[in-house]
């Protein structure tokens, strides 16, 4: 197929290239240098999840103040609402309620 002289020649490179002759004084350099780049990821993912969890917090604070605020400055469907219980069962009708509420 057309692969096979591509992936012939990749292997040929591969052979020729120090990829899997490394001296052991390189393979312990890469060894730290990998052991250096985890530890900062470490502190650098541990420090964004810190700050991450702050500016989550204070985000919730400000919509739930947001929230407070709005509803002090707009008019909402509570501003509007009338909440009556205790009515005997037998009040079914509108205008019978509206009577009785008047009375009161």
């Amino acid at each position: 197929s057309g692969l096979q002289p591509v992936i012939k020649s990749l292997n040929d490179k591969a052979a020729e290239s120090d990829f899997h002759n490394k001296r052991p004084e390189r393979i312990e350099k890469d060894q730290k240098a990998f052991v250096q780049y985890a530890e900062n990821m470490f502190y650098a993912l541990g420090c964004l999840y810190f700050i991450l969890l702050f500016l989550s917090v204070w985000r919730a604070n400000y919509q739930r103040r947001f929230a407070r605020m709005f509803d002090i400055v707009n008019s909402t469907m509570n501003d509007y609402t009338l909440s009556i219980s205790g009515l005997p069962r037998r009040l079914l009708s509108e205008d019978h309620l509206r009577q009785q509420i008047e009375q009161h």
